[in-house]
């Protein structure tokens, strides 16, 4: 996605999501990227880290409950991004803007989450084994530095990937950009079959 939104110099991404099964999609905010840079594992990987430069998040409303032709964006079929006109993103944001900005609670549900998750795993993201959220002094880590890299499938058949620095498998449904274990950057690869 965020490949994609580097190339089309798409400005603005949308969250929708499913609320409950089959009450359809909801559109629940945007970001408005102001930025954006290599990621850990560059362009050669079409990696790249985006930033906000603005987030607006608002009382989730049905995508059906849009006038056409925005209630079609919650009924088309897409995985996990779809490209919008120019006019459809001005209409959108403006329906968000009118709304009061719930980011503040947003904010609070993740925190809230990483408590949870923190209580019953002793991590606020099990899988990256890190124990606190992420902050704004974190992201240089996800940059792409000077390392020479490596062409990566960003999935793996088995669903398991090796790091070459320390030889940990780790079991994840996508590629990590660090290591859990040695907390080394862009080291993950899919482990071979019966690893």
């Amino acid at each position: 996605m965020r490949n994609r939104i580097v190339l089309d110099g798409a400005a603005t991404i949308f969250f929708l999501t499913t609320r409950k099964p089959h009450q359809g999609r909801v559109i629940s905010g945007y970001y408005h990227v102001g930025w954006y840079t290599e990621g850990t594992q560059g362009a050669v990987n079409r990696d790249y880290a985006l930033a906000a430069d603005k987030m607006h998040f608002i009382d989730p409303i049905l995508a059906s409950d849009l006038a056409e032709p925005l209630a079609a964006i919650g009924s088309t079929q897409f995985r996990t991004m779809k490209p919008i006109d120019v006019e459809t993103v001005a209409t959108l944001r403006r329906i968000c803007d009118e709304r009061p900005d719930r980011t503040a609670e947003y904010l609070g549900e993740v925190e809230r989450i990483e408590a949870f998750a923190r209580a019953r795993s002793g991590y606020a993201y099990p899988s990256w084994g890190r124990e606190a959220g992420f902050s704004w002094a974190d992201a240089p880590e996800y940059y792409q530095t000077d390392a020479e890299l490596s062409k990566v499938p960003n999935s793996s058949r088995n669903r398991k990937w090796r790091c070459r620095e320390c030889g940990y498998v780790i079991k994840s449904g996508a590629l990590l950009k660090k290591c859990p274990l040695c907390k080394q950057m862009a080291t993950l690869a899919p482990a071979e079959e019966g690893a």
